[in-house]
């Protein structure tokens, strides 16, 4: 019996800082450098079309579209190729306040949009 794993672990983060702490996390618990993706404005790292890309990689188009419309908003997106390591990818992700799984209960692109209004209100 053979067990579906997942291409990609992708994770969207409120801040360039907490996206740079998940990939060197990620980079010293083994994962190389090419099994690491970065979407990010803020750090210049500009995609033209990020739906195209991961559905490319084998995310289904609705969770691209997901994936695409948190980068265009500024948040950063790492996607992972995770070889049969999804828990990692994920553990490390979360506890750089990551938010994975775009179908997930509770996680929607209006609760990110809101937890990041919130942490620009704060700042003020």
């Amino acid at each position: 019996m053979s067990t579906y794993q997942k291409p990609l672990v992708i994770g969207v983060f409120t801040s360039a800082a907490d996206a740079q702490g998940a990939i060197e996390d990620l980079r010293g618990a083994g994962f190389e450098k090419n099994q690491i993706g970065l979407a990010s404005q803020e750090v210049g790292n500009v995609t033209s079309n990020l739906v195209n890309e991961l559905a490319n990689l084998g995310v289904d188009r609705e969770q691209a579209n997901f994936y695409d419309n948190e980068y265009k908003q500024g948040r950063p997106v790492v996607s992972v190729r995770t070889d049969g390591r999804d828990q990692d990818a994920v553990n490390i992700i979360t506890q750089h306040n990551g938010r994975t799984d775009a179908d997930s209960a509770g996680t929607s692109a209006a609760d990110i949009s809101n937890t990041q209004r919130d942490q620009r209100t704060d700042d003020r």
